[in-house]
């Protein structure tokens, strides 16, 4: 799959985000986009075609999840945006787990899921996703860029 999926190539996205998350019609009103690195990428109808009309545009839409061999992965924004309806696979995190989890380290969690990927949320602050290896360990799905400093303030002194 790559560009604009037709209605079908979405359905199965919406099947895997309904298996893994418990996500119904999350992409009901969105135009789906898969780009490289099976990235996938939403906008509106009317967005879309505005950007067939200008000269250069690379991306257009926000990235929402990676697809790979029947599952989903979903980014930062991707769990954000749909915090109201993930229902599945969810993990709390502490404070400090969240910390540790913005910095890319690697967590155990009590009583994870048996799916590959979780959802992580501190409170109402949803995290991104995290695959689950077969030691047991979470491993946070966060781009390198997005990764925050050891020296940096703690979450609970802003």
């Amino acid at each position: 799959m790559k560009g604009v999926l037709t209605e079908e190539e979405k359905k199965k996205v919406e099947e895997l985000l309904e298996n893994q998350y418990g996500i119904s019609n999350a992409l009901k009103n969105y135009v789906a986009i898969v780009s490289g690195e099976n990235r996938i990428r939403i906008t509106h109808k009317d967005v879309l075609e505005f950007s067939w009309k200008l000269k250069g545009v690379v991306n257009i839409g926000l990235y929402i999840a990676k697809l790979a061999e029947n599952e989903v992965s979903l980014s930062i924004e991707g769990t954000q945006l749909f915090s109201g309806l993930i229902r599945k696979n969810i993990i709390n995190l502490t404070i400090d787990e969240a910390e540790k989890w913005m910095r890319g380290e690697t967590l155990r969690i009590e009583n994870v899921s048996n799916s590959r990927y979780v959802v992580a949320k501190f409170d109402d602050i949803f995290l991104g996703t995290g695959r689950v290896g077969k030691d047991g360990l979470i491993y946070p799905q966060i781009p390198k860029n997005r990764l925050t400093a050891q020296n940096l303030r703690s979450a609970e002194n802003l």
